[in-house]
This record gives structure tokens, C-alpha cells and sequence, in this order.
């Protein structure tokens, strides 16, 4: 499965993170038991990508999915959270 989310101003980079997981994993991003800083630094990434002024992208693993984030050279933000053999695109 692959949800993926485009941006270029709101909602936050965090936002984004959390809405594209919680909805990869099947659960609502506002249940207690769902939390994000198990797997990743949401804040880092948000500050990483807010200084960099040209294209950027990075990837990491939460469970079964791959996670990537991606600067364009004009400021959109993508986040793709994909699994093996699924594909899934929804855009903000």
C-alpha cells in the first residue's frame, strides 16, 4: 500500500507524517495508543526540511512500511509511506 501526500505550505510537515501513517497502519491519528516518536523524530525532520532551500528527500522504516519525504526545488513536500506489493496515492 502506498499513501502519499503533496504539499507546498499547510498542513505542517508533522501533520502530514502522522495523517499518511496512522492511515498506512489502519488507525486514527488521535488514538492514545498511536504514537509516532516510537519510530521517528517528527520535530527533526520538520526542522530539517524547513532549512534546506534546495530539493531533499530521506527515507526510513516504521514496521512493515518504507517512509519517504521529499523537497521539491520549489517547496512541495511529498511524504509516500509504502508497503511491499500494495500501491495507494492520496494527495493533500
Amino acid at each position: 500500500m502506498q499513501v502519499t501526500a503533496k504539499r507546498k505550505s499547510e498542513p505542517p510537515l508533522t501533520t502530514m507524517l502522522v495523517e499518511r501513517i496512522a492511515e498506512h497502519k489502519g488507525v486514527d491519528a488521535a488514538d492514545p495508543s498511536f504514537c509516532l516518536y516510537e519510530d521517528v523524530d517528527p520535530e527533526a525532520l520538520e526542522i530539517l526540511f524547513e532549512r534546506t532551500t534546495g530539493p531533499l528527500k530521506t527515507s526510513f522504516r516504521i514496521d512493515d512500511a518504507s517512509v519517504t519525504v521529499a523537497k521539491s526545488t520549489d517547496g512541495e513536500l511529498t511524504v509516500d509511506v509504502e508497503s511491499a506489493g500494495t500501491s495507494r496515492h492520496a494527495a493533500d
